[in-house]
């Protein structure tokens, strides 16, 4: 059993089978749309 602590001494319990749920939700990724090419030039403004 793990826990999330709301305040100074509250605290939620949080089962293995919950934090797996939540786990699946989350993702890490970046989708790319498309690439665009690269100006030739790059000035600073």
């Amino acid at each position: 059993m793990k826990g999330y602590r709301l305040e100074k001494d509250q605290f939620i319990d949080v089962t293995k089978e919950e934090l797996e749920e939540f786990a699946l939700e989350l993702t890490r990724t970046i989708e790319i749309d498309e690439f665009v090419t690269r100006p030739t030039s790059t000035r600073a403004t």
